[in-house]
């Protein structure tokens, strides 16, 4: 088990498309994490792994909306877009595990998986919520969504 601590700021424009909504923006996500085990396969020892890192991801999303009451409706979206990572993922290999906490090797370097990886990611959001209109084109959103990892949210939109 390992808590992860983040946020996220996202700006957003959306459109009216017949029947759907484009949103397009731009999202600025703050990952934090205290010390772990990550547990690749029963194989292998796990790694002992923390995180401090922010992503910066442009994204298209369509969404389509359930209309309940003039003010209140569920929608639901997928989209897709691009983001790239600016910190660290640090992993120090396990020699052993005693439950569920890891015994850190202090022979092995500790590797930033982070800059292993290539810089910019595919980004695929999916989400599922309520969309509460305050005014004719400003709504208050609460959102179950997937953006390459799951999460709660609200927001504020305004529709153009």
């Amino acid at each position: 088990y390992m808590p992860v601590n983040g946020w996220f700021l996202e700006a957003v424009v959306g459109r009216k498309i017949k029947g759907f909504t484009l949103y397009t923006g731009l999202t600025f996500t703050r990952v934090q994490s205290d010390k772990g085990t990550w547990q690749r396969s029963a194989q292998k020892l796990p790694d002992q792994i923390s995180m401090d890192f922010v992503i910066i991801s442009a994204e298209a999303l369509f969404d389509w909306e359930v209309r309940l009451h003039q003010r209140f409706a569920f929608h639901f979206g997928a989209g897709i877009g691009f983001g790239g990572l600016v910190g660290s993922i640090s992993a120090v290999g396990c020699t052993k595990v005693n439950n569920t906490i890891c015994l850190p090797n202090e022979n092995a370097p500790t590797k930033d998986k982070a800059a292993e990886g290539f810089p910019i990611y595919p980004v695929l959001h999916l989400v599922a919520g309520t969309k509460i209109n305050i005014i004719e084109k400003l709504a208050l959103t609460i959102d179950f969504d997937f953006r390459n990892a799951f999460g709660i949210g609200f927001g504020l939109f305004y529709t153009l």
